[in-house]
């Protein structure tokens, strides 16, 4: 039977999937009954279509600095803007984004200058009346929209043909900052893995033989003699014999051998192992390193038992012991604690993403027919993307200094936000300080501290809507 050889590896291509949020650089909306009017600097960007006498028709557009590295691909995005919270009833209709150049600015776009709709890559929902509360709608926008790192131009505006005059605000940058945002997600740079492959080779192979093998019999074997011919050197050896003698060698030879392993085995070949014979014979004990391989010698001749036996209850064997393992003091030993604590529930991003900065318990139906993400903003005091700082909504919180800050938000199966929450989520920050919520439902945004209580070593608190979750230092005592 060949024996099989690891081959050349096999190089699999794993890619890495990353997102990031860019918010607006610049926004505006043009209105049909004052086409020649730039509205760059409003608070406010409006979708409404004409009603029946072709008047009241508006769009809004939007410019995005997608700063991705040279390569990458975008394989998702979704745009993400909040509904003003007075001024508007919402509306029954889908707004729909449209990608456009963008070749306008904030300062000059007009309705007379806009540019000319592109394709259509996404639709936000149908939107209820806020009644008094800003809340945010997203939608995806179709990955073919992009084609790597640049700048990106969309519309907001119903079809064309539409009259209901169903309009829609939203906030502006200058409304409320950081205004409209796309999370992009994207892929970049291969990892290789080495995949070992199995190939069949003619080298060395083990062929059962018809030759005796080391047959136990009632004769004492292996008892030392006053002149021992096994001699310590350097190297384990035995003196040369007339009978079969192992000679440990860490040099390889022409002889077929078993590849070293962990724990050092004799393999069966066409030359006679170790014979319990009528005479004592000193057998070598095999003291080599794990390189050691079992060489029969030139000399090595078949030395037949004096008579078979039956095998005795505790069959001798040559096989040496084991090597016991030593604790490497790089590995990391986890304890019944850390294991306990890892199966603690996760909360993803919209990635598939966990962090160790949160976790979450979400009970079922909390966001019906969706689920609750997590995207960490913040994690030991540093915002990866600097514009997040903005998304926790209260500056003084980033003065009084931030721990870790998360957004908390639902998302539905058709893949739009539901800042509601049908049952109260529990989330946990690592680490010990002041629980801190800032409910997406509120605008502007205030701070509140629910009841909180520590748990393995995180600080965990419930609540009833998508927001803002902070842990900050607690107060100093006096």
């Amino acid at each position: 039977m060949a024996l099989a050889s690891m081959g050349q590896p096999v190089r699999t291509a794993l890619a890495q999937a990353t997102t990031e949020t860019f918010c607006v650089v610049a926004d505006a909306r043009v209105e049909r009954d004052d086409p020649d009017r730039n509205i760059g600097d409003g608070v406010m960007l409006q979708v409404d279509s004409p009603n029946e006498d072709g008047l009241g028709e508006m769009q809004s557009y939007l410019k995005f600095d997608v700063t991705i590295p040279a390569g990458a691909t975008i394989t998702s995005a979704t745009l993400t803007l909040w509904v003003r919270p007075t001024g508007t009833n919402g509306t029954q209709h889908n707004v729909h984004v449209y990608s456009v150049s963008n070749d306008w600015t904030e300062s000059g776009i007009t309705w007379n200058n806009k540019p000319a709709l592109g394709m259509d890559v996404g639709m936000l929902p149908t939107i209820p009346a806020p009644n008094g509360t800003s809340f945010p709608v997203s939608a995806s926008i179709a990955a073919a929209a992009f084609s790597g790192p640049g700048t990106y131009a969309f519309a907001l505006a119903y079809p064309s043909g539409e009259t209901h005059s169903d309009g829609i605000d939203f906030h502006s940058k200058e409304g409320a900052s950081p205004g409209p945002c796309l999370d992009i997600t994207y892929t970049e740079g291969d990892v290789d893995t080495d995949t070992p492959t199995m190939t069949p080779s003619d080298t060395a192979t083990s062929t059962e033989t018809s030759t005796p093998t080391n047959t136990p019999t009632d004769t004492p074997t292996n008892t030392p003699t006053d002149t021992p011919t096994n001699t310590p050197t350097d190297t384990p050896t035995d003196t040369p014999t007339d009978e079969a003698t192992f000679t440990p060698t860490n040099t390889p030879t022409d002889t077929p051998t078993d590849t070293p392993t962990d724990e050092v085995t004799g393999t069966p070949t066409n030359t006679p192992t170790n014979t319990p014979t009528d005479e004592p014979v000193s057998t070598a004990t095999n003291t080599a390193t794990l390189e050691a391989t079992l060489t029969p010698t030139d000399e090595a001749t078949s030395v037949p038992t004096a008579s078979a036996t039956e095998p005795p209850d505790s069959p001798v064997t040559d096989t040496p012991a084991a090597p016991v393992p030593t604790a490497d003091p790089n590995v990391v030993i986890y304890t019944e604690e850390d294991h306990r604590r890892a199966q603690a529930p996760l909360c993803m991003d919209l990635s598939g993403q966990t962090s160790p900065a949160v976790r979450a318990a979400v009970p079922d139906g909390a966001v019906p027919g969706g689920n609750v993400y997590c995207r960490v903003l913040a994690q030991d005091g540093v915002f990866p993307n600097p514009i997040d700082s903005a998304r926790v909504g209260d500056p003084g919180l980033i003065e009084y200094g931030i721990i870790t800050a998360v957004d908390v938000f639902g998302v539905t199966s058709n893949g739009f936000a539901d800042p509601t929450f049908e049952h109260a989520v529990t989330v946990c920050l690592q680490g010990t300080g002041r629980f801190i919520f800032l409910s997406a439902l509120n605008s502007p945004r205030t701070t509140y501290e629910p009841p909180s209580f520590v748990q393995d070593g995180y600080t965990c608190a419930a609540i009833s809507s998508a927001g803002t979750v902070v842990l900050i230092p607690p107060a100093p005592q006096n």
